[in-house]
C-alpha cells in the first residue's frame, strides 16, 4: 500500500478505493465498503477498552476480518471476508496497513495486538495491582 491511508475524513476517498481495489469487481459478500464501515468496526473492537491515554495506543495493531454466521451447505467454495490491519499511532489515530482477502471463520473477529504500556492501562483500570513479568500478573 503506497499512501498512508489514516483513519480520518481527510482520507476518505483513498481508503474506499484502497477498499475497492483489494476486493475486486467479483467480490459481493463479506465486504468492507467505506470508512464509516472501518470506524464502525473500530468502535465494536473497542467496546468495554477503559480510557488509555493516546500515546499507550501507539503500535497497537488490531487486525479486522469479516466473517458471517453460516453459510448455505451447498456452498462449494472457500468462503473469503475482507481483512484490514489498522496500525495506531501516538495521536490515537489508526492507520490502515494492510487491506486484503482472507479465508474467513463463522463469525467477525476483532484481534488485538496491545503494547506492554496499554497492557499496564488496562490492568490498573481493572484493579488489578502487581507488575507485569513476562505476560503474568503477580
Amino acid at each position: 500500500m503506497a499512501k498512508k491511508l489514516i483513519i480520518d475524513e481527510a482520507h476518505k476517498e483513498a481508503i474506499e478505493e484502497a477498499l475497492a481495489e483489494a476486493q475486486g469487481k467479483r467480490c459481493r459478500e463479506r465486504r468492507i465498503d467505506s470508512l464509516r464501515d472501518v470506524e464502525w468496526r473500530m468502535a465494536q473492537a473497542m467496546k468495554g477498552f477503559p480510557d488509555i491515554p493516546k500515546k499507550h495506543w501507539e503500535g497497537c495493531i488490531l487486525t479486522i476480518q469479516e466473517g458471517a454466521d453460516k453459510y448455505p451447505s451447498a456452498y462449494r467454495g472457500i468462503p473469503m471476508g475482507t481483512e484490514v490491519t489498522i496500525k495506531f499511532r501516538a495521536d490515537g489515530k489508526g492507520e490502515i496497513t494492510r487491506i486484503a482477502r482472507e479465508n474467513c471463520n463463522y463469525a467477525k473477529e476483532y484481534t488485538w495486538h496491545i503494547t506492554p504500556a496499554m497492557q499496564d492501562d488496562i490492568f490498573k483500570a481493572m484493579g488489578i495491582v502487581g507488575v507485569r513479568q513476562e505476560g503474568v500478573v503477580k
